[in-house]
């Protein structure tokens, strides 16, 4: 369990900034940030839950899915469904890639835009979108 909730905190699609360019902290001595990210969770399918992050890699047999979305997220806005299978992030195809790596390729700054293309449950065709990265609510980050 402790395992899964990590990785899925680590698939949130989101990168944390400091909320000024103080870095202040807080009386609690945490840090407040504020998340910029597409607001999506994934998942590879078919891999044992005990695998080391570093060695989960997208295939055919281990397609990368969307299993949750945040509320008001860029990604629901741009049409993103939970199900569906992203196959390729700013027309970078990611069969054999890490899951590291398409993290890394799909976070970014505020305001930038990254190119999702996913398969949707019963459609031949892949679609294609752009997703702008947003602001997102940090609490709707913590469900997750």
């Amino acid at each position: 369990m402790k395992l899964r909730l990590l990785c899925l905190l680590t698939l949130i699609l989101t990168a944390c900034i400091p909320a000024s360019a103080a870095d202040t902290k807080s009386p609690k001595g945490t840090r407040d940030e504020r998340v910029v990210g597409i607001g999506v969770a994934i998942q590879v399918e078919g891999l044992s839950k005990m695998a080391p992050e570093k060695f989960v890699r997208v295939s055919k047999y281990h397609p990368l899915r969307v299993i949750e979305l945040m509320k008001e997220s860029p990604s629901i806005a741009a049409g993103l469904k939970v199900g569906d299978v992203i196959t390729r992030v700013d027309d970078v195809d990611i069969d054999g890639l890490a899951l590291k790596d398409i993290v890394a390729r799909i976070r970014g700054k505020e305001n930038t835009k990254v190119k999702i293309t996913f398969i949707r449950a019963n459609e031949k065709e892949p679609r294609t979108i752009t997703v702008e990265r947003k602001p997102l609510s940090y609490a709707a980050t913590k469900k997750l």
